[in-house]
């Protein structure tokens, strides 16, 4: 309509279309040749692909699409606009899948529009463990008209709707180079150089460069690794070599290069474990500090002119020295505690003129530790120093210029309390003649043959010597892992090895090999002691919730490689077990190590009488006060059976039995009994079972961690709660008011079944002891039992021999026969029992569960007792011979 009031008119239709959608896609591949981009050949063909909305968790989330690469290529088409990722399943990096063994190729970038023919530009976000997580890429944001379409694999028609670009690379992990020698050898001024650097480790032929830096003039590296020429120019050259493989992996060595003057001195620092007087292989030690000076100095009075520290088995050089007479030295300091020759001295004697394999060279010293060990003045001149004399370790290793290098300077020592190095010196100093002196010879009569006293340092002819003392399992408060530490003559013998052998689990694997390497720590006291940390990491037992290890010794004194005699250490182990915020039953599989193995030599009433076991011993320091012990028969016509100690009136030659114990398996000490292997142990305590500061104390019982201990007398709970107690956790008992009344010390017996209730968080529990290999008596009272399971094994009724044969009570009806009670606790968040039955109805005799109607399945033969927890046992008329069998030890 216009001003006027005319008026016109047509008509329109408004089409109002579908959104654009847009896309994307790109390449899967696998970088062959490690050069970061997706070249020909190089796409992995039907590789799972999935599509996800940003935000969305691929592990749970449904994906948007899904699709197969095809030789790599893959696209998601008809979006709707938004932020996207893709994403490979963990499924495609199984074995047999495509990228099985592969890993992100390292780095990642944004939605930059970059393709995969540009280095750096991978998509897929690196993840720790694809097979487990899969790989994202990054989140990709799609704007219609606004995205890169570059180039093939993707399978779009060019346009801006689609995001051609995403591309994640895949590849094989680089292998670990490693170049060798670990340092350069010194070149000398003047002289011939060759050296040959070795890269191990990669595939295929390795190219060596120098990155940065450079080599002194005269001296070249090739592509082979071979360092050659000779220099003129004194001094150290930093550089930084590089070896790279066909694969396109490298290894970056920063090094020096040293070219050193015409005159040093030196040689090694030499531990004569052997004691014979002169170094052999291996006698090298390490870390010791050798210090130069001139030969009218008092050493440690001035500064020495230069210094230098062992390594590479105990050798050191004092190098670019001008001519002049000096002295070296060996600073107090080497001898203090915890330094490398700590409580040792000199070998007696000098040797003036000679090398390593003639003695040594320091001055005999009253006390190292106050002055430290010095040679006698000695010259260095150009072409004076001795050469055909140098005969011993090292010797030839300064040939190139012979007679401008003196490497007889030795310093060799011994222990100040030396221990005999071979078996034979062994049993002479401790006495040992005739059928009594050989290896598997055992005149203590105890659980160790002299081959393992004489491994582990224990007395031949006394029982009271304890294995544990010189074989220990812990955790390691720091790490949470399990170590062992072996303690054994400094240095070790010679005619001896030390093998740690380990083991998952009893049933169904072997003994293997630890792949352990101990740190060693010298005891000052003629002993060392071997720490093997992280045993939990070992391939043997990655994944286990239990661990076995013992230590093998072979005898070789012929040196032949063929062991006269061979002998076991007692079996150590661990449990791990995570304790629920609920009820659960609870059992210790192990024993505490013993103080005390041997034979009685009689049984006098309640008594018995261990004189030659203890060898003129005292068999009372052996037990601490405010410990309760018992003996176990560990071998002989008795075994397993156990009785309390009356350790305040047991005697020097003595151990007084207390058989009316509650505790003890027989009401009487029987004249059996002589002859016997019999064990003297502590018993666990709540405290040793249940550490108070691995469980949760609060100022209420309410609130805090409990621990239920059956009362067999009252057949009711002890219940206990760790209270906190002017600052420390401590164990009390449940309604008794006082908290100064402290339980930690009550006794668990070797049959005791327990609960664990955690009730703030659940609790990491751990128990190591020695392994049984011995079976074990529980006698059973009529009514009700709460029994643990006394090996770290799953069992059966019929492994337990809970059968009528064996005087348990059978009958068709439930009420009239022996009943098991499992905890439901143990197996899920549940409460209550399943119930099991002895059925014994004509010649048929099961374990049924009770209520049940099947009659056929015989639980009696399933693993129903499983390790660390305890189950209750109903018995009708009781059974106060119940023997446990032992399960087969590997």
């Amino acid at each position: 309509t216009d001003s006027n009031g005319c008026e016109g008119s047509a008509s329109y239709q408004i089409l109002i279309g579908a959104p654009p959608t847009v896309g994307l896609g790109n390449a899967i591949y696998v970088d062959a040749n490690h050069n970061g981009i997706m070249d020909s050949g190089e796409g992995a063909d039907g590789v799972m692909v999935k599509l996800f909305n940003q935000g969305d968790d691929p592990l749970a989330a449904t994906a948007v699409q899904t699709t197969l690469t095809s030789a790599g290529a893959y696209a998601f088409e008809g979006m709707a606009m938004g932020g996207y990722f893709v994403y490979v399943p963990a499924s495609e990096f199984a074995i047999g899948k495509p990228l099985h063994g592969l890993i992100s190729v390292p780095g990642v970038t944004g939605d930059d529009g970059v393709d995969d023919s540009v280095a750096g530009n991978d998509n897929g976000i690196d993840a720790a463990n694809p097979e487990a997580t899969g790989v994202s890429s990054v989140v990709v944001s799609l704007q219609a008209g606004t995205e890169p379409e570059n180039d093939a694999p993707g399978t779009n028609t060019p346009n801006a709707n689609y995001d051609s670009t995403v591309d994640l690379g895949f590849q094989t992990p680089c292998p670990t180079l490693m170049i060798t020698p670990a340092s350069l050898p010194s070149a000398t001024v003047a002289y011939a150089y060759n050296a040959t650097l070795v890269a191990s480790g990669g595939t295929g032929p390795v190219i060596f460069s120098i990155i940065d830096g450079g080599l002194p003039d005269g001296i070249t590296l090739s592509e082979s690794g071979q360092l050659s020429g000779s220099s003129f120019t004194k001094g150290s050259f930093p550089l930084t070599i590089r070896a790279s493989n066909i694969d396109g992996c490298h290894i970056d060595w920063a090094t020096t290069f040293v070219v050193n003057g015409q005159l040093a001195v030196g040689n090694m620092v030499f531990f004569d474990k052997n004691g014979n007087g002169h170094a052999d292989v291996g006698e090298g030690v390490n870390g010791v500090t050798v210090e130069l000076y001139h030969g009218t100095d008092t050493p440690e009075s001035v500064s020495p002119i230069a210094t230098a520290t062992t390594s590479g088995g105990g050798f050191y050089l004092i190098d670019t020295l001008p001519p002049g007479n000096y002295l070296l030295h060996l600073p107090k300091t080497m001898f203090a505690s915890g330094a490398p020759l700590w409580k040792m001295h000199s070998v007696a004697g000098v040797v003036g003129t000679g090398d390593d394999d003639a003695g040594e060279a320091g001055e005999d010293a009253a006390d190292p530790a106050l002055t430290g060990i010095s040679t006698t003045t000695f010259t260095l001149a150009a072409g004076a120093a001795p050469t055909s004399i140098e005969t011993g370790l090292g010797g030839s290793s300064d040939n190139t210029r012979d007679a401008d290098v003196d490497l007889t300077k030795d310093f060799g020592f011994v222990d100040i309390a030396a221990l005999p190095a071979s078996f034979s010196d062994w049993g002479t100093d401790k006495g040992l003649s005739g059928p009594n002196a050989g290896p598997t010879s055992n005149p203590d009569h105890d659980a160790y043959g002299n081959l393992l006293e004489y491994a582990l340092g224990l007395d031949p002819a006394k029982g009271g010597g304890d294995a544990s003392g010189s074989f220990v399992v812990k955790s390691n408060s720091g790490t949470g892992k399990m170590e062992m530490k072996l303690r054994r003559r400094h240095g070790g013998q010679g005619d001896l090895t030390y093998t740690l052998q380990v083991l998952s689990a009893l049933t169904g694997s072997p003994w293997t090999t630890s792949s352990a390497t101990p740190t060693v720590v010298n005891n000052g006291d003629g002993t060392e002691t071997l720490t093997y940390g992280s045993l939990d990491d070992d391939p043997a037992l990655v994944g286990s919730n239990y661990g076995f290890v013992r230590i093998l010794v072979a005898l070789d004194t012929n040196h032949d490689g063929t062991p006269e005699a061979t002998e076991t250490s007692p079996i150590m182990g661990w449990q791990r077990r995570v304790l629920a915020v609920q009820n659960q039953t609870y059992s210790m599989p192990y024993v505490a190590s013993p103080v005390f193995t041997g034979t009685p030599d009689v049984v006098n009433g309640n008594t018995l009488d261990i004189t030659t076991s203890l060898g003129g011993s005292s068999f009372l320091p052996l037990v601490a006060d405010g410990r309760q012990y018992y003996v176990e028969v560990t071998n002989g016509v008795n075994v397993g059976q156990r009785w309390e100690i009356d350790e305040a009136n047991s005697t020097a030659a003595g151990i007084l039995l207390v058989p009316a114990d509650g505790r003890s398996t027989q009401a009487i000490v029987p004249a059996s009994v002589q002859g016997d292997l019999i064990a003297v142990r502590p018993h666990w305590r709540v405290m040793d079972l249940f550490p108070p500061a691995e469980y949760h104390a609060t100022n209420s019982s309410s609130t805090a961690d409990q621990v239920l201990v059956w009362d067999q007398t009252t057949s009711g709970y002890v219940t206990l709660w760790l209270a906190n107690y002017f600052g420390q956790s401590h164990w009390h008992e449940v309604g008794v008011a006082a908290l100064n009344d402290i339980k930690d010390s009550r006794v668990i017996g070797p049959c005791d079944g327990l609960f664990a209730r955690p009730k703030l968080a659940s609790v990491n529990a751990s128990g190591i002891g020695q392994l049984r290999t011995w079976a074990m008596a529980c006698p059973l009272k009529q009514g009700t039992n709460f029994i643990g399971n006394p090996f770290p094994v799953a069992q059966s009724p019929a492994n337990r021999s809970m059968n009528v044969a064996s005087g348990f009570t059978g009958d068709p009806n439930p009420v009239n026969s022996d009943r098991i009670y499992f905890w439901a606790g143990d197996t899920s968040n549940t409460t209550g029992y399943t119930t099991y039955h002895l059925l014994k109805q004509g010649s048929r005799e099961i374990w049924k569960i009770v209520g049940s109607t099947d009659l056929i399945t015989n639980y009696g033969t399933q693993n129903l007792f499983t390790p660390g927890t305890a189950a209750f046992i109903n018995s009708i008329h009781g059974k106060a011979d119940w023997i446990i069998p032992a399960p087969t030890i590997p």
